[in-house]
């Protein structure tokens, strides 16, 4: 499925507009290529990391430090886990994207001619960052010396205020995301952008700017958990057993 089939014709005009204004911004793009969805197959991501770390009733309560938590998978674990194991086994890229991605991608642009005009804030673009050993990987905005760079594009005022009003802790919809990519690209500083919803122009003209520090108890959850599922993943695909009695198996013998 090419472009012209996957949206309207004004969802096409409004990537087109923000196009036109950052066209002296192009640069090679790493991410949501062929090669950066082929990178991120079979592996666990910073995106979807809130999905590999929920938990099950009996434990959902327990504090992150407690084994009995980590090995405490809920449903909506269990199903990202199942999910990243069959991309993996069938080697099919997912590269479908929506209407709202592409908004998003184009408004990145815009967002760090912002940071950098108005704020001196230069960062470097990264494809998908995969660390071996704690089995997960990111795919930050951008990075520096100082800061890995997670942006938003809201195009709403709701979805602004959740953004930019509520407290950054571990019910943030973007804590457990932006953790882990601190954790990937070894950084100890998030740079967490959230532009200005878009006029009826389509201009962003602002940005809300927060730092993020690494939450050290939820970055070992992260590990931990990454280490399980992989160890499911595994099993799963080298032995011939159904996938709730691997993820048994698995969580009763993690420790």
């Amino acid at each position: 499925m090419n472009f012209n089939e996957l949206f309207s014709e004004k969802e096409k005009e409004v990537i087109k507009t923000i196009s036109d204004k950052i066209i002296s911004l192009e640069a090679e793009q790493k991410q949501r290529t062929a090669e950066w969805f082929e990178a991120r197959r079979g592996k666990f991501s910073a995106s979807k990391i809130k999905d590999l770390i929920s938990c099950d009733r009996k434990t959902a309560k327990l504090p992150l430090s407690d084994p009995a938590k980590i090995i405490g998978i809920g449903e909506v674990a269990k199903k990202y886990i199942y999910k990243t194991a069959k991309e993996r086994q069938y080697y099919r890229v997912p590269t479908a994207t929506t209407w709202a991605m592409n908004f998003g991608t184009e408004n990145e642009k815009v967002i760090k001619k912002i940071l950098s005009e108005k704020y001196d804030f230069e960062f470097e673009e990264v494809g998908f960052i995969y660390d071996n050993e704690k089995k997960v990987g990111a795919s930050p905005d951008g990075l520096n010396d100082d800061f890995v760079l997670e942006m938003k594009s809201p195009t709403s005022w709701e979805t602004y205020m959740d953004r930019t009003e509520k407290e950054f802790d571990r019910k943030h919809q973007d804590f457990w995301q932006v953790q882990t990519q601190m954790l990937v690209a070894g950084k100890d500083r998030c740079l967490y952008v959230v532009a200005l919803p878009p006029d009826e122009d389509y201009n962003i003209d602002d940005v809300f700017i927060k730092v993020i520090l690494p939450d050290e108890e939820a970055q070992n959850f992260i590990i931990e958990r990454a280490k399980l599922g992989e160890k499911i993943i595994e099993k799963y695909l080298n032995e011939k057993i159904k996938f709730d009695e691997v993820v048994e198996k698995c969580c009763r013998t993690f420790f």
